[in-house]
């Protein structure tokens, strides 16, 4: 890897999707806690000591992990079970990766699922997992993940309207208050339903309804899940959001799934001439959502078909000067293996932490996050990202420098980091931008905080916001109103309701997410 870059230089080609699937598969298995399948002939002795009895041999387990070879969900499912991984920690990974790269939308998951059971099982199993939905009781992630992949295999299936409508708005309540992989599964189920013929209509109009409510305190990602969407109803509502946004944070959603939808040619001549309008106006205002406008504007007349979406194997230019930073971060979380085959060598990894830290795209930057944490890499990286934000002025400095590094670390970190996170909300002296997304990624570090850190933290920024009245004093208040909802920490949530100094804007947040149903923020976390 170079020692530098600058903008200027030539553009870096992103590891293509089978290459980044297959480089999962080889590293959870040769830096797993079951370390005698480092050797591939062991694996596949192990193979049929499973539900399928059918022998491998150790050649197949070579093609797959070195991507010549396509693997199917059967075989990601075993991968899980022999090396003692959580129940769809691959599989949730793999559908995401697929999903985002795939052309168009389609309903059935790209990983096809192989069912040896009779339908009539199946029926049975669909008819409980509704009944569940319905009750309502608890659902996890991987039951949305087995319940929806069941009624995309079956788009004939005849359910009550009252069902499709139960199911499409508890999916997308759970899906917006999710993290991590029960995030990953439930953002893949909604993609099959958008798809799916007699549940896209519900599914779309349980968008636009959160979409039109001023206290929703997950806009973007209700907005951002129409983009993939080519049916008529989606494009609808992202136009009358782009020019009527309910706020800014729906403009953003909505500008993000224009460009989805921009890309895919989607919007037909009437729509593309409507949208230019709007979006010629957001452009020459400038600024973020100007760059943003002018990008799907680029799309939206752009006289080629439709494109691939996703990011892998696409080229990308990396913004300003990169220096050693990316090559630290992957040469210390490597260090912190507990063990690897001593001659185990991974010039994917290193490309990966740079996609991670340094790619301009933000959807590539999450989907080469959800890659990392389902590696073993994960809590190497952790500690690595942790290390660089105590390092020199990082977190004194550049709060886009500062805020790249805490967006990774929340999708990797874990209990070790959760204290310097704690401490950046608590700090004075750091940017404003630096602490409310800390704020916001408190959230997603286990344990909770304590009940202490909590009044700390709130009165605090209280105190901030009203010496200073500044946004990111209010920005910090509500993402620490996201933490505690994410978290279902209702003492802090309660305080921030009720406390009559509490900014208006922190207490509608604050109020949205104790109005979240326990069943709703129970099934979120699993």
């Amino acid at each position: 890897m170079p020692t530098d870059r600058s903008a200027g230089s030539a553009p870096t080609r992103r590891l293509t999707l089978r290459h980044r699937l297959a480089w999962l598969l080889r590293v959870n298995r040769l830096l797993g806690s079951r370390h005698e399948f480092t050797v591939r002939t062991k694996f596949a002795a192990a193979w049929p000591s499973g539900p399928d009895p059918r022998s491998i041999n150790p050649s197949t387990i070579y093609r797959w992990e070195a991507g010549s070879s396509a693997i199917p969900h059967s075989a990601v499912r075993r991968y899980e079970e022999l090396l003692e991984l959580a129940p769809g920690r691959l599989v949730a990974a793999f559908d995401y990766e697929l999903r985002a790269n795939r052309p168009m939308i389609e309903s059935a998951p790209a990983l096809a699922r192989d069912h040896q059971v009779e339908p009539r099982t199946l029926d049975r199993r669909l008819d409980a997992y509704l009944d569940r939905v319905c009750a309502p009781a608890v659902m996890t992630g991987c039951d949305w993940d087995d319940l929806t992949e069941l009624l995309a295999t079956r788009p004939a299936a005849y359910l009550p309207g009252r069902a499709w409508r139960e199911i499409a708005q508890r999916l997308l309540a759970e899906m917006l208050v999710a993290c991590g992989q029960a995030w990953l599964q439930r953002f893949e189920a909604v993609n099959r339903l958008l798809a799916h013929p007699a549940a896209q209509g519900e599914l779309i109009d349980a968008c636009a309804v959160a979409a039109a409510d001023r206290d929703n305190q997950v806009m973007i990602s209700t907005m951002a899940a129409l983009g993939h969407s080519n049916h008529r109803d989606s494009i609808s509502v992202l136009l009358r959001q782009l020019t009527n946004p309910t706020d800014d944070r729906a403009l953003w959603g909505t500008l993000s799934a224009l460009f989805e939808a921009a890309t895919l040619k989607q919007l037909n001549p009437d729509q593309r001439r409507r949208a230019t309008r709007t979006l010629r106006e957001i452009a020459a205002a400038g600024g973020p959502l100007g760059s943003m406008a002018d990008e799907i504007l680029q799309a939206l007349w752009t006289l080629t078909g439709p494109v691939a979406i996703g990011c892998a194997g696409r080229q990308y230019s990396l913004r300003g000067p990169v220096s050693l930073v990316a090559q630290r971060v992957a040469h210390a979380a490597a260090a912190a293996l507990a063990t690897a085959p001593e001659t185990f060598t991974d010039d994917v990894f290193p490309q990966l932490v740079e996609e991670l830290l340094f790619d301009p795209s933000e959807e590539a930057r999450l989907e080469v996050s959800m890659l990392i944490a389902a590696s073993p890499y994960r809590s190497g990286i952790a500690q690595a990202l942790s290390s660089e934000l105590r390092r020199g002025r990082t977190l004194t400095g550049d709060p886009e420098r500062s805020g790249t590094l805490l967006s990774a670390l929340r999708m990797v970190g874990g209990s070790p980091e959760r204290s310097l996170i704690e401490r950046i909300v608590l700090a004075d002296g750091l940017p404003g931008p630096t602490v409310s997304v800390a704020a916001y990624a408190i959230g997603h570090f286990t344990p909770v905080p304590p009940a202490s850190w909590w009044d700390s933290a709130i009165s605090k920024h209280l105190a901030d916001w009203h010496r200073s009245k500044s946004p990111t004093s209010l920005a910090a208040l509500r993402g620490l109103a996201y933490s505690a909802g994410v978290t279902g920490s209702q003492t802090p949530l309660q305080r921030l309701k009720t406390d009559p100094t509490t900014p208006l804007a922190a207490r509608a947040a604050a109020t949205w997410w104790k109005n979240q149903p326990t069943y709703i923020t129970t099934s979120a976390q699993l």
